[in-house]
């Protein structure tokens, strides 16, 4: 079995997905790598996942500098 079904993309596109940024950001030795069980489908849904994750994120703490009362 596919390691990364737990993944679903609709729930990132629904909002920002803590778990899996943890899971894309954590020590490398633990990253959910593209092995001999995932298909081409997989890797292409895990990319699109990471994007959109990452883009989520990025647009979060942007947000929040550009809200940032200063002192």
């Amino acid at each position: 079995m596919c390691p990364h079904k737990k993944y679903n993309i609709e729930d990132c596109k629904k909002e920002f997905q803590l778990k899996y940024f943890k899971d894309f950001c954590r020590d490398l030795e633990d990253f959910p790598d593209i092995g001999k069980k995932c298909t081409e489908d997989c890797k292409n849904k895990m990319g699109e996942i990471v994007k959109i994750t990452l883009e989520k994120y990025s647009n979060i703490v942007v947000n929040y500098f550009k809200d940032a009362k200063l002192g």
